[in-house]
């Protein structure tokens, strides 16, 4: 029996990839950086080191995306998923343990 959840955060508790893949269209088009919103999210989902590849990004365009991501008011905000409270608070009820990676 299980006594211990551990959630990945992006996609997982929290809908972030809106927002994370929106940051970084907006730098790649401030640079001329070629590809579609869809393409970026798709490839930010297999992890960040693949679109950073697929995108031949610079250390400094990575910097700037990543700035982006971090600004709280950016449009869309990564929100959590719907009834993602009480799936947690339903395991701590439980006496189990919730970590995030």
């Amino acid at each position: 029996m299980y006594n211990t959840f551990i959630w990945d955060f992006d996609g997982t508790i929290f809908d972030s990839y809106p927002h994370i893949a929106a940051s970084m269209y907006k730098m790649a088009k401030i640079h001329g950086i070629k590809g579609t919103l869809q393409e970026m999210r798709d490839a930010l989902e297999i992890d960040y080191s693949t679109a950073y590849k697929v995108f031949s990004l610079t250390d400094e365009q990575i910097k700037e995306f990543r700035g982006y991501e971090l600004e709280y008011d950016f449009e869309p905000k990564a929100v959590p998923f719907d009834k993602t409270e009480e799936v947690l608070k339903t395991v701590v009820d439980f006496g189990y343990k919730n970590y995030i990676y």
